[in-house]
């Protein structure tokens, strides 16, 4: 669900454009309406999200891919980074 969040950001950042199409990870941090927030960091984009209830839920995987119409690769799981873990039914950030 978080690459499509992304995506989908960028899609609409792209179609707002009237200039030059520019990469938004060049215009530093962006929130998304669904409260996703991500910045470029170096060569890195360090991504941070809220939930308000996580009932029933392990945690997160985050996956990307280099195209729209490339496959998607398992980058980080709440199997190995702490931070994707659930913060329990409650939610967290």
């Amino acid at each position: 669900m978080l690459q499509a969040i992304v995506e989908d950001l960028y899609r609409k950042e792209f179609e707002k454009s009237t200039k030059k199409p520019v990469s938004i990870l060049d215009r530093g941090e962006i929130e998304t309406s669904e409260g996703m927030r991500w910045r470029l960091n170096g060569d890195q984009v360090e991504l941070a999200w809220a939930t308000s209830s996580e009932s029933g839920n392990l945690g997160f995987y985050v996956d990307k891919r280099s195209s729209y119409a490339g496959d998607f690769q398992e980058i980080a799981s709440f199997r190995e980074v702490s931070q994707l873990a659930t913060k329990g039914p409650n939610g967290g950030r």
